[in-house]
């Protein structure tokens, strides 16, 4: 389930994940200007925020797993 857009959301999502702009933006299929603009509070169709909200969790599934591989070597 897609949650409702919002620009806040979307750009502590963007950060958490480590993505620039223009790296969400080509993994969403977008051009990185709309994405700015979709930051900024312009209207995000749903069917692009389903886009972006893919995007963004397998971004955030990937910085997590290097987060974790990460934190297990400087505890060894």
């Amino acid at each position: 389930m897609t949650s409702d857009f919002s620009p806040e959301l979307l750009r502590e999502a963007r950060t958490l994940a480590g993505l620039t702009g223009e790296e969400l933006a080509a993994k969403a299929g977008i051009h990185a200007v709309t994405l700015r603009n979709y930051e900024r509070g312009m209207h995000c169709p749903p069917d692009t925020w389903a886009r972006i909200t893919k995007a963004l969790r397998q971004a955030i599934e990937e910085h997590g797993r290097a987060v974790e591989k990460v934190r297990k070597r400087l505890a060894a």
